[in-house]
């Protein structure tokens, strides 16, 4: 269940770096100053920050919500994951894990076919 108020896709693992500083979820250094939650909008294109407000070459942005209730728009380099989630700690795990060993079976002779009763077509009439 995501929190109220919190729109559908929103993260709440990621920092954010915030006039030169990361500021994550669980920042207490200053606590208006922490991200609730963050979302990835495609559509969203940021403008340079230079004089002509030059559009930025790729589109989208993250969407941050502040725990002052603020919202601002950052850059994909200024959002990055700070605290793994459970599920996102388990999948790590299983991609971590070694494969299982293989069994295998010392072989000391070459393999025979298997053997089949003699049937009663295989002898001759007397």
């Amino acid at each position: 269940p995501r929190p109220k108020g919190a729109p559908e896709g929103a993260v709440f693992d990621h920092a954010v770096k915030w006039l030169g500083e990361w500021r994550s979820p669980t920042s207490s250094s200053n606590n208006r100053i922490r991200p609730l939650w963050c979302v990835w909008r495609p559509g969203i294109r940021l403008l340079d920050d230079d004089e002509l407000d030059t559009p930025m070459r790729k589109k989208g942005a993250w969407e941050v919500r502040w725990a002052d209730r603020t919202e601002s728009f950052v850059a994909r380099s200024d959002v990055r994951v700070c605290v793994p989630t459970r599920e996102r700690l388990k999948a790590e795990a299983q991609a971590l894990a070694p494969p299982p060993p293989k069994r295998a079976r010392r072989v000391t002779e070459s393999p025979q076919p298997p053997r089949r009763p003699p049937s009663p077509q295989d002898h001759d009439p007397p």
